[in-house]
């Protein structure tokens, strides 16, 4: 079935065989079989219709069974980049055939080309978004993404006093300047939106505005993601609201993929007097982008984090003037994956005690007890990653993995120096190709370090580390969905570079 969805046209099956051979199937085996495909096929980017729709256009008994399945009509979704009209009339109609059916509504309008969206779409836009909540009672995923010229304070309005017992998935993130004139950080995570209750509230999606003017409930929230808010500029964040939002009790899962959320953490004095962060059920962080985010990490406590993700990061921001030796290291850490970090040089300012030996000293504090290490990099490595294997300084003992996600030889041979006088034997995983290239032509050094680490080859593409994140749950997938956070591609090996 998934096959046929993504490669052939839209055409009624042959009398004789398949529509013969699928029709004299009992409705409930035809019915299952619908709604696998609407399930694992519907957020194909090759589809130019969704699932339901072209299950329905294949022939008259297709359609009638398609359009009295309820849980096909489930999941809506508008986005502004496949350059559509705002499909109203569409939405009711999945509203009617879904019947009593819990949704998964999803509206994104953030990216759009100014000069074809113009007025004519705005209001069909605005109303499609009223009659989404008017059916907040159905929901169980729902998302908002716009602009900063069509956030609306009316969508804040419509969501404020809205009860939505079976929602478990929120994503709003409005990211307008407009919404924020006249108002303060509120310095603190009351609700603005939701106010009458979402008692199954677990998973949730915001930007660095959110807390301003739609901040859903938190306190049960497990899974939270902190996205950026495109063209503006200024640090959003106190450091009270936010550290209120990282001590929520029973947050699992925290990726924070911003850029200015927060003022650097040097700027507010002795990092001695600075709070230390609880965060009691914390087993996964993943930062992108913040270079000033990084100083929380030394007064983070979280005594169950399993996987620590640094994406796209300068690593001179782990140092905030702390004093290395009281830093408290991840005691339950089994993975720290530092992807396409860099160390940047021109900005060194020894006189304030900066350095690269310092940031990594300051690495292997927090992350000592991992028994994973993944470095990659799209171009090269920028800093001394073999200096963090310099087994005579930094301890590592619990370590059994290394995979890098590098594209040369210079970086493998770079690393593999330290690495080989590892006290204990090391995996060392690197892309096949470029193992095999490292074989030709540094065959006595390879030699040398398979004496004492073990050497396995993976294919291009491979995930460098286990799935940490948890499932969407749903059938439209917004993880990473910015640009500068692709978690799906910046966790796969490299192939070789050319």
């Amino acid at each position: 079935m998934v096959h046929i969805l993504k490669n052939q046209p839209i055409i009624p099956p042959s009398q004789s065989g398949y529509r013969a051979r699928i029709l004299g199937l009992p409705l409930e085996i035809q019915s299952e079989i619908f709604t696998h495909a609407h399930y694992y096929v519907s957020d194909e980017g090759g589809l130019l219709l969704p699932v339901e729709v072209i299950l329905s256009h294949v022939c008259s008994d297709w359609r009638n069974i398609a359009i009295n399945l309820p849980f096909l009509w489930t999941a809506f979704k508008f986005d502004s980049r496949r350059r559509a009209s705002v499909p109203i009339h569409k939405l009711k109609e999945y509203l009617l055939r879904s019947r009593t059916q819990l949704l998964e509504l999803h509206f994104d309008v953030s990216i759009f080309d100014y000069e074809e969206w113009d007025e004519c779409y705005h209001e069909p836009f605005v109303q499609s978004v009223e009659i989404a909540v008017a059916h907040a009672g159905r929901w169980r995923r729902f998302t908002l993404f716009t602009s900063p010229t069509l956030a609306k304070f009316e969508f804040i309005k419509w969501l404020e006093h809205i009860s939505a017992p079976n929602l478990e998935y929120f994503a709003v993130c409005l990211g307008s300047e407009e919404l924020l004139e006249g108002t303060e950080d509120p310095r603190d995570i009351n609700p603005s939106v939701l106010i009458d209750g979402a008692p199954k509230l677990s998973v949730i999606r915001i930007d660095t505005t959110s807390h301003f003017h739609s901040l859903p409930p938190l306190s049960n929230v497990t899974t939270l993601t902190i996205q950026d808010s495109p063209g503006i500029i200024d640090n959003l964040y106190s450091l009270r609201t936010f550290r209120s939002i990282l001590m929520i009790p029973a947050l699992t899962n925290l990726s924070i993929e911003t850029t200015m959320s927060l003022d650097s953490l040097q700027s507010l004095g002795d990092p001695t007097t600075l709070p230390r962060i609880s965060m009691p059920s914390l087993k996964v962080l993943r930062i992108t982008g913040d270079r000033e985010i990084l100083g929380i990490l030394s007064v983070l406590d979280a005594p169950l984090l399993e996987t620590l993700v640094l994406h796209m990061l300068d690593l001179k921001s782990l140092y905030i003037g702390q004093d290395v030796d009281k830093i408290t290291p991840f005691k339950n850490l089994d993975t720290i994956s530092l992807l396409n970090v860099s160390y940047d040089r021109d900005e060194e300012e020894p006189e304030h005690g900066y350095s690269l030996a310092l940031v990594i000293m300051i690495l292997n504090k927090l992350a000592c007890c991992a028994t994973h290490i993944v470095i990659s990099s799209y171009s090269g490595l920028s800093w001394s990653g073999a200096d963090l294997f310099d087994f005579g300084e930094h301890k590592w003992p619990r370590l059994k993995c290394v995979t890098l996600g590098v594209s040369s030889e210079s970086d493998i041979m770079s690393l593999a120096k330290n690495i080989a006088r590892s006290p204990h034997s090391l995996t060392i995983r690197v892309v096949e190709t470029l193992l095999a290239h490292c074989r030709a032509s540094h065959c006595d050094a390879l030699t040398r370090l398979e004496k004492v680490c073990k050497l396995e080859g993976m294919k291009a593409g491979a995930l460098m580390m286990d799935e940490y994140w948890p499932a969407p749950g749903g059938i439209f997938h917004e993880d990473g969905n910015l640009v500068t956070s692709d978690w799906k591609q910046c966790t796969r090996l490299l192939g070789l570079w050319p």
